[in-house]
């Protein structure tokens, strides 16, 4: 979930479980559906992975056959979730194929985000020729579609030129990604940022030694 007032969460918990409460199993599939959604991204911001990929997985289950939008949503999620987790395989196993198929979807925002958790996933399992490749073609869709979209794959950015001993570059990325999330309200990264971002310090760290 990208939100911004993380402080908000407790009480959108406590929101969400009186909804729950109300919840039937006739209810239409894309009511439940977004309830999954819902409940998956509350989980991730209190930190359970497991629970909020069981969350995700059932709301696949119930858009498959209503709501394609629906279902992209909780796979994309499903995948962040496998590459903060270090479940790299995983995560490209359903990344790479579901970024070719939606070249042709016209689903924009959902690829875009995509390729910056394949971008992150790719560099950390050292495939960093494809790598550079995807964060080339997340950069250049980003630059037509939203451009205020591009720091979310800042911190992956600086990663990238870490590992290319571009320690001055690096350290100049990170500050820009520090600013644009603060300037887009976020009081705290998502997972997957928070965990690049760890990696890039300790890298910047590890140089400045």
């Amino acid at each position: 979930i990208r939100q911004k007032d993380w402080a908000s969460a407790a009480q959108m918990t406590k929101r969400f479980e009186v909804a729950r409460q109300l919840e039937a199993t006739a209810w239409p599939a894309r009511l439940l559906a977004h309830g999954a959604l819902t409940e998956g991204a509350l989980l991730v911001s209190r930190g359970d992975f497991p629970a909020a990929r069981a969350s995700y997985q059932r709301a696949v289950r119930l858009a498959l056959t209503t709501s394609e939008r629906q279902a992209l949503a909780a796979t994309v999620s499903i995948a962040e979730l496998d590459v903060t987790c270090g479940e790299l395989v995983s995560a490209l196993q359903l990344g790479r194929p579901l970024a070719l198929s939606l070249r042709y979807s016209g689903r924009h925002e959902t690829r875009l985000e995509l390729l910056a958790i394949n971008f992150a996933a790719l560099l950390l399992s050292g495939e960093i020729v494809e790598a550079r490749a995807t964060g080339a073609e997340f950069h250049e869709l980003a630059m037509r579609l939203d451009t205020g979209r591009l720091h979310s794959a800042l911190d992956a950015m600086a990663y990238l030129a870490c590992l290319d001993h571009q320690y001055t570059a690096a350290a100049r990325i990170a500050a820009c990604a520090d600013a644009a999330h603060a300037a887009h309200g976020q009081l705290r990264r998502q997972p997957l940022e928070q965990h690049m971002r760890a990696l890039v310090q300790a890298r910047l760290d590890h140089a400045s030694a």
